[in-house]
């Protein structure tokens, strides 16, 4: 028999472990979350003052909301978890929370890339043309 601090991941098949209103409070894989949850914490607290160029605006606003999600909802079942709160806790909440999380966070990415590419053309083409302009008189 395993250990009750070892990652098993075959047990994520198993129905009654995963349904489990309130399982033990005691993981293998809460460090592991709670330095995935803060680094995005980190991430999204760090992403507004960061020097963006102007054509990359649109890749912060985007990126910021679903971080700020991710770290404070993981954090939040991760204490329900711990403090052994019922169907906060349970394994299947936090499995779904993270995959839909990730899969936002991935969406966002690749709409503010696509997005990012797609300005960064029109403020060097429009740079290009800047130069032809007439300049202020003093």
């Amino acid at each position: 028999m395993a250990s009750p601090m070892t990652l098993d991941f075959s047990k994520l098949i198993n129905p009654s472990y995963l349904l489990d209103p309130n399982p033990p409070y005691q993981f293998a894989g809460f460090w592991p979350l709670v330095a995935v949850f803060g680094v995005a914490l980190f991430a999204a607290i760090l992403l507004p003052f960061y020097p963006w160029r102007p054509w990359a605006e649109g890749f912060k606003q985007r990126l910021s909301i679903p971080l700020w999600v991710f770290g404070l909802g993981g954090f939040l079942l991760l204490f329900g978890r711990n403090q052994s709160i019922p169907y906060l806790a349970s394994r299947l909440l936090l499995l779904l929370f993270i995959l839909a999380s990730l899969s936002w966070i991935g969406y966002s990415l690749t709409v503010a890339l696509k997005s990012v590419a797609g300005a960064r053309v029109a403020y060097e083409q429009s740079a290009k043309l800047m130069k032809y302009l007439p300049k202020k008189k003093r």
